[in-house]
């Protein structure tokens, strides 16, 4: 027989998840967890007006890089052109969808990967827009 987990102990392994960095999904395979029950409770919480915490998987953390300057005689930058870029919105977030793959010229190749933040993947576009 099943037993019924309380309102309080869901908050308490939502908020837990949430916090971890993993994907809820991997968090619920690491646990035992059914994702379907997992999502159920927190639309059960959600529509009590309970406050669901975001989740800190895969968030973007912006890194500091240095530039340097390359000057000299001999150094003559190539311009760079990039090709016309259709975009794709995929919106199942499984892990099972292969990753993006996006190459310009033959000297740049990016991916994007499942797990990529709108934001990160939103900041990529837009770089390539003005570039």
């Amino acid at each position: 027989m099943k037993r019924r987990v309380s309102d309080a102990e869901w908050l308490r392994l939502i908020t837990a998840a949430r916090l971890s960095g993993l994907s809820d999904r991997a968090w619920c395979e690491d646990h035992g967890i059914w994702p379907t029950t997992f999502y159920r409770a927190i639309k059960r919480l959600r529509e009590k007006a309970i406050e669901i915490p975001e989740s800190k998987a895969h968030r973007y953390v912006p890194i500091e890089q240095e530039v340097v300057q390359i000057a000299g005689e001999d150094f003559e930058p190539e311009p760079l052109s990039l090709p016309v870029l259709r975009e794709q919105v995929i919106t199942d977030a499984s892990e099972d969808i292969s990753p993006v793959r996006i190459s310009v010229n033959r000297d740049i190749s990016i991916e994007i990967r499942n797990n990529a933040s709108t934001a990160v993947v939103g900041a990529i576009i837009r770089a390539l827009r003005e570039a």
